[in-house]
């Protein structure tokens, strides 16, 4: 990937900086720990400290930050810390190091900073060093999605393990599989700073109506994942259509004014006997969440156990089940 491109000449003596006693010592001056978390990628919740001098980044044996990612150049970019800040040059790398979604061959950063090195995101964090201060914003940044305020796929794929490992047979667990509709478009259209505040919105959408006990969790892009746990599948037909109802009829704003209007397929698919893993569940909802899409978009589909056709379009009045015992929204 990197193709020979490794650092040479004077970024190799910008590692003696300062000898890495001397940096430790002044940080723990400062109060202040600086970290790379990543935040998406094959590594989601490996926390690096910086308190060396200088720290080169990328997939190869000598990097002093390992990445476990191909997209990755063996030395992608190099992490410079001194005691009055810490800054990102980028080793002439293959895919290149972005900041912020800005490209960059050399910049210095600021807390809250995200850093993409291939198919990778890191935010670097400058925390208090008070272990339980720190630990506790470590925590916030492994376990929730940093754009929707949603769950992220880490946390989803433990709790289901979770559940999958722990729940009793009589006590259903369903999933929702949600995917926004024609979402590129809203990229293509304003830019993708807009998109983001649109997913920004629905995770707040979301959060604000659903109960205490379910589990929204950003899947990727523009994907989420619901737990409902002790909720059948016909039980979850009644959170489906009401949030796709809602979506349909809410309007985003942008920061900029743009007004937007978004539509949602939905699929939902219930835990069975057969299903053996968490992976399994959610691939029955993808594809009843991609049969939605096939049957028009802004539609739900429930995978109906036993029938000829498990594919069930939901349509209001369509089934003549009691979707609302036992649930209470």
């Amino acid at each position: 990937m990197n193709k020979g491109k490794e650092a040479t000449g004077p970024l190799d003596e910008t590692t003696q900086i300062l000898r890495t006693e001397e940096l430790e010592a002044k940080l723990r001056a400062g109060q202040k720990i600086p970290a790379l978390i990543v935040i998406d990628g094959n590594d989601t919740g490996q926390i690096f400290k910086l308190t060396a001098a200088a720290m080169s980044l990328g997939r190869g044996s000598t990097a002093s930050i390992r990445v476990n990612d191909k997209t990755v150049s063996r030395k992608h970019c190099l992490l410079e810390t001194t005691p009055a800040y810490v800054t990102v040059i980028d080793l002439q790398s293959a895919n290149g190091t972005s900041v912020n979604g800005d490209r960059i061959q050399k910049r210095r950063l600021v807390n809250g900073d995200k850093i993409r090195v291939g198919g990778t995101v890191l935010k670097f964090e400058l925390a208090d060093a008070d272990e339980s201060e720190f630990h506790e914003k470590l925590y916030h940044l492994i376990t929730f999605d940093d754009l929707t305020s949603l769950y992220n796929r880490k946390y989803l794929m433990n709790h289901l393990e979770f559940l999958f490992r722990g729940r009793q047979p009589t006590q259903p667990v369903t999933l929702l599989f949600l995917d926004l509709d024609h979402f590129k478009l809203v990229n293509d259209t304003y830019d993708h700073l807009t998109g983001s505040e649109v997913l920004s919105e629905l995770g707040r959408l979301l959060l604000s109506n659903l109960r205490a006990t379910d589990i929204a969790c950003r899947y990727g892009g523009e994907e989420f994942i619901i737990i409902l746990a002790e909720t059948s599948g016909m039980q979850a037909i009644y959170v489906a259509e009401k949030l796709r109802k809602l979506i349909e009829s809410h309007t985003f704003t942008s920061k900029d004014g743009h007004e937007i209007r978004i539509t949602v397929s939905i699929g939902i698919a219930e835990k069975s006997a057969a299903m053996a893993t968490p992976e399994q569940l959610i691939a029955r909802s993808d594809e009843c969440m991609y049969r939605a899409k096939e049957l028009g978009r802004n539609r739900t589909v429930l995978y109906k156990e036993g029938s000829a056709d498990p594919f069930v379009l939901v349509t209001p009045g369509g089934l003549d089940e009691d979707t609302s015992h036992s649930t209470t929204y």
